[in-house]
């Protein structure tokens, strides 16, 4: 008697759809063929029993190849390792769960500060299930690991080898070598004496409220209205002497979903800074300002990679670099990559002739902004008195609360900024030591993105905890 198949099958209890009923009844007719042509001792129609996938190929009228991946499949569920119980359908539609993987600048930087802490005083390597159980509490994420992962790759960490062969979670040098040459650049200017002046845009809805209901005597609560409404743009700076004079800015935006910078522009913001900030700084101010697209805008342009070929050959004839006309693209992208200049920024050379400078934040750092700690001060207060639910009444209560906030209040968040960049410091030591310690090829390349799947086990990685002697912060 034949053995059961290998693999559990359910087909007695669901409906076939016609590719199956069709493969079944090819199936049914070989069969009976086979036995008429049997009984007949016809040489011509047998196919030797060894030569099984011939037979199932023209029993079922599948090629042979695609046999041969439904035999890998089966093979994979037969023994029983991956959980699955059924075959697969090639190129199905599947309605998955939706990543968890929008967050906000602060949110960014709660997650870069999680994985740090398990280095620094935890003193231990974190895995993704560690960290997502950590911003559960932190932050309340919610997400899944593999939404972790995009979001801890786009934050610049990446999985990095260790001496036992297995993987642990470190920041690019890039992202940690920008957050530092930001900070010792404030500090030499704060040495000198130069004024730092932080700036930044943000937004506030017409329907930010607290969680809880407004309550009175007269109609027993006031409702939020349903959904976020309007967004009033605000635009501001300052530093330890209170907000730059003059400066604010202030208009009702053209759209209230999606990332508040599109409703910037560099037109907008360099009128903002050249009518209504430069006239108003100290003499030989620094200027903190974020990565957003229209601060960045270069004077002089370079082709990349992407750019048309005539485009490459335009610009080099521009700039006097010889050339031939059978090069390829990517010569002449590497002959660009060699001559180009020094990167030139549109805002820097406006606040340049005035004789300020520009310090720009490493990306995902919004810690390092004094004024990103005013603009939740302005927002918690918007909050506790909205009761109106109008533009009016929102930008009436922005405007009170601008004319609160001194320079005692600006002086405290200059101080907690300062404070936070000594962490940072302090923690690149100790970062340092832990490279030291467990990393094997600090000078080769990333992992790819498929190895995040098979990174250390939490189990695996307790054996991986490192001890440096050194008292955490």
């Amino acid at each position: 008697m034949l053995k059961m198949p290998p693999v559990f099958s359910k087909v007695q209890q669901k409906k076939l759809h016609g590719q199956s009923r069709e493969i079944v009844y090819n199936v049914l007719m070989f069969f009976e063929e086979e036995a008429r042509q049997w009984n007949d001792a016809d040489p011509n129609f047998l196919i030797p029993v060894k030569r099984c996938q011939d037979r199932c190929s023209q029993a079922t009228g599948v090629s042979t190849r695609t046999l041969q991946r439904i035999k890998k499949e089966g093979n994979r569920l037969s023994s029983r390792t991956t959980g699955e119980t059924r075959f697969s359908t090639p190129d199905k539609k599947r309605v998955g769960k939706k990543r968890v993987t929008d967050f906000d600048e602060f949110d960014k930087t709660v997650i870069r500060r999680t994985v740090h802490d398990f280095y620094v005083t935890e003193k231990c390597v974190p895995t993704i299930e560690k960290i997502r159980l950590k911003l559960g509490e932190a932050i309340g994420y919610t997400g899944s690991s593999s939404s972790l992962r995009t979001i801890l790759r786009d934050l610049g960490f990446r999985w990095r080898r260790t001496r036992n062969n297995r993987k642990v979670l470190i920041e690019r040098e890039d992202m940690r070598n920008k957050r530092i040459d930001f900070i010792r650049q404030v500090r030499k200017y704060r040495a000198e004496g130069r004024p730092i002046v932080y700036t930044d845009e943000s937004y506030v809805v017409t329907n930010h409220s607290t969680p809880n209901s407004w309550q009175d005597t007269t109609n027993g609560g006031l409702h939020v209205p349903v959904g976020s409404g309007d967004r009033l743009i605000i635009v501001h700076a300052g530093g330890e002497d209170g907000f730059v004079p003059h400066a604010f800015l202030q208009w009702t935006a053209s759209q209230s979903t999606g990332d508040y910078h599109k409703n910037m522009n560099q037109k907008n913001y360099e009128k903002w800074v050249q009518e209504k900030l430069l006239p108003n700084l100290k003499p030989r101010s620094v200027l903190i300002i974020d990565n957003a697209s229209y601060h960045n805008v270069k004077v002089n342009k370079v082709p990349t990679k992407s750019s048309l070929k005539v485009e490459m050959q335009d610009w080099l004839k521009k700039h006097n670099v010889d050339f031939t006309a059978d090069m390829f693209k990517s010569e002449l992208f590497e002959l660009i990559q060699k001559y180009k200049p020094p990167t030139i920024f549109c805002l820097d050379e406006i606040v340049k002739n005035q004789g300020h400078s520009i310090l720009r934040l490493p990306p995902y750092h919004p810690d390092l902004n004094a004024i990103e700690l005013i603009w939740s001060q302005i927002k918690g207060y918007v909050a506790q008195h909205n009761t109106e639910f109008t533009m009016k009444g929102v930008l009436s209560l922005v405007e009170r609360k601008v004319s609160q906030i001194g320079a005692v209040e600006w002086k405290k968040c200059c101080e907690h900024v300062i404070n936070i960049e000594n962490q940072y410091l302090e923690r690149e030591s100790i970062i340092d030591d832990f490279h030291d310690n467990i990393i094997i090829n600090v000078g080769g390349s990333d992992s790819d993105e498929s190895e995040d799947e098979h990174s250390t086990t939490d189990e695996e990685q307790e054996e991986n905890i490192v001890h440096l002697g050194i008292v955490p912060l």
